[in-house]
C-alpha cells in the first residue's frame, strides 16, 4: 500500500468519524429529552412516526444505490453534456422520491389507525413531518454528497453535520417542553433544512452543476402546499369515505401538476 493511497483513503475516512459521532448524538438527544420532560406515551408517538417514516428512507436509499454509480460515471466524463445529463436524471430521481413520500403522507392517518391502537393515533400528525424532513434531506444530499465525494473533499461534510447538531439541540431545548413530540420533529425539520442547504451550497462550489433551482424549489414548495391540505383533512371532522375521495383528488392533482 503506497503512502499516496493511504493518504487518499484517510482523506475519505477521517471526516466520517466525527460525523458519525455527531449523528449518534443528533438521533438520541430528542428521545432523551422527551423521556425526561414528557411521558412515555409521547415518546411512543414519536417513535412510531419515526419507524413508519423510515419507510421513505428505505425506499430512497434503494434508489440511491443505482443513482450514485450513474453520477460517478457521468462526472468522470467531465463534459458539459455529461453534467446536463446528471441534472436531468437527478430531477427525475427527486420526482420519484416526491411521489413515494407524497403517498406516504397522504395515507398517514389510515396507516397509523390500521397499525396501532387509539392511544397512538397522535402519531399521524407527526408522521408527515418526519417524511418531509427525510424527503428534504435526501433531495439535496442525492446530488450534493456525490459531488463532494467526487471532488474528494469530504471534510466539507463536517460543517453541515455540526450545524444540524447545534440547530437540533437548541430547538429541542426550546420546543420539546412546549410542544412535546411535535416540537422534536419540528426541530429535526429545521436542522435538516439548515444542514442540507449548507452541504448543497458547498457541493455546488466543489463540483458545479447547471441545476434549475427554480424547478427544484418548486417541487419542494408544491409538496409543502399539499402537506398542508393533508393536515387540514386530518383535523377536519368528515367521514372516512369522503376523506378518501378528497385524497384521491389531491393525488390526481399532484401528479398532474408535477408532470406538467
Amino acid at each position: 500500500l503506497s503512502k499516496s493511497s493511504l493518504k487518499r483513503s484517510l482523506g475519505y475516512s477521517y471526516p466520517l468519524i466525527p460525523q458519525e459521532i455527531i449523528g449518534l448524538v443528533h438521533r438520541s438527544f430528542d428521545k432523551t429529552m422527551l423521556t425526561n420532560m414528557k411521558s412515555l406515551n409521547v415518546v411512543g408517538h414519536y417513535e412510531i412516526a419515526q419507524r413508519l417514516g423510515a419507510l421513505s428512507k428505505t425506499f430512497i436509499s434503494t434508489i440511491g444505490r443505482a443513482w450514485f454509480p450513474y453520477f460517478m460515471h457521468r462526472a468522470e466524463l467531465n463534459t458539459d453534456q455529461a453534467r446536463k445529463e446528471i441534472v436531468e436524471r437527478y430531477l427525475e430521481v427527486v420526482m420519484i422520491y416526491n411521489y413515494f413520500c407524497f403517498l406516504l403522507c397522504c395515507f398517514s392517518e389510515e396507516a397509523i389507525k390500521l397499525l396501532t391502537t387509539e392511544a397512538f393515533y397522535p402519531s399521524m400528525y407527526i408522521l408527515p413531518l418526519v417524511v418531509f424532513y427525510i424527503l428534504f434531506a435526501h433531495t439535496l444530499s442525492a446530488i450534493s454528497k456525490p459531488q463532494v465525494v467526487f471532488s474528494e473533499k469530504l471534510v466539507y461534510t463536517l460543517p453541515p453535520a455540526i450545524t444540524a447538531l447545534v440547530v437540533n439541540i437548541s430547538l429541542n431545548i426550546y420546543l420539546i417542553p412546549r410542544y412535546g413530540a411535535m416540537g422534536a420533529v419540528l426541530a429535526t425539520v429545521a436542522a435538516s433544512i439548515a444542514s442540507g442547504t449548507m452541504l448543497f451550497y458547498f457541493a455546488q462550489k466543489l463540483f458545479p452543476l447547471p441545476i434549475d433551482y427554480g424547478k427544484l424549489v418548486g417541487q419542494l414548495m408544491m409538496f409543502i402546499v399539499f402537506l398542508m391540505f393533508f393536515y387540514f383533512i386530518m383535523l377536519s371532522d368528515v367521514g372516512l369515505i369522503l376523506k378518501l375521495f378528497i385524497k384521491l383528488f389531491l393525488i390526481g392533482s399532484y401528479f398532474y401538476l408535477t408532470v406538467q
